[in-house]
């Protein structure tokens, strides 16, 4: 979890994710400088379970995401949105999808949008989204939400670090685990995603900028993938 003034919805989501923890899961965040009580909530916190870091690096939550990431220790790793609020059988679902299939690299997630005061919206956000996978489909519109995924520790190690410039780490996360093994899609319903005006992934970025972010991804993903690729070859 990366957080930035989350206060509004950040206890029920944490309430939410909390129920469902094992014994040997974590839940890894990372705090951006927030001045709305958020680090100190997430700070009185007594789980054993719930690791939380400070991060002064660069702004935006590309960088704090990576921040969190680079703390997480398990073989699967689940990205969260300080804002949605999880079902209470999403990691039972995310499990048993990782534990019956060979090969997935990326697990993407169903849930319903509702807005920010809870009220029911859409009962699909893949649809919403117009969610299929695909290199040069998500590449030029991208359909991965971070809020959706789940990924195998393997994409992680090729994944980090980020590239520097790269749009959002939901496409970067997306797009190369489509190269490195299976997306797997799971149409149960298993978390709410929240619609409100402070969302960052509601936001209009003019067109240049967006020629200038694919062009950025397209370089970055050819980079790593040619290198993934090539330290397999040479292990072989």
């Amino acid at each position: 979890m990366a957080t930035y003034n989350g206060m509004p919805y950040l206890l029920e989501q944490i309430r939410s994710i909390l129920s469902q923890l094992g014994q040997q899961d974590e839940l890894i965040v990372s705090d951006h400088g927030s001045k709305d009580g958020t680090l100190e909530y997430l700070r009185s916190i007594r789980d054993f379970r719930v690791r939380v870091y400070s991060f002064a690096g660069p702004r935006g939550p590309v960088a704090n995401f990576e921040n969190s990431l680079r703390h997480a220790s398990k073989p699967i790793v689940t990205l969260v949105d300080q804002d949605d609020l999880w079902l209470p059988n999403r990691l039972e679902l995310i499990r048993h999808a990782f534990h019956g299939s060979v090969g997935i690299r990326v697990l993407v997630t169903d849930g319903q949008r509702i807005d920010g005061a809870g009220n029911f919206l859409h009962e699909s956000n893949l649809a919403v989204l117009g969610f299929r996978p695909g290199f040069w489909k998500n590449l030029f519109k991208n359909s991965y939400m971070g809020c959706c995924m789940a990924f195998s520790r393997e994409l992680l190690e090729v994944a980090l670090p980020f590239p520097k410039g790269i749009p959002m780490h939901d496409s970067w996360l997306g797009i190369l685990g489509e190269q490195l093994g299976t997306v797997y899609v799971l149409g149960e319903v298993s978390y709410c995603y929240r619609v409100h005006g402070a969302n960052i992934s509601h936001r209009q970025v003019p067109r240049r900028v967006q020629l200038i972010h694919r062009v950025r991804l397209l370089f970055s993903l050819t980079r790593r993938i040619f290198a993934y690729r090539f330290k397999s070859w040479g292990a072989a």
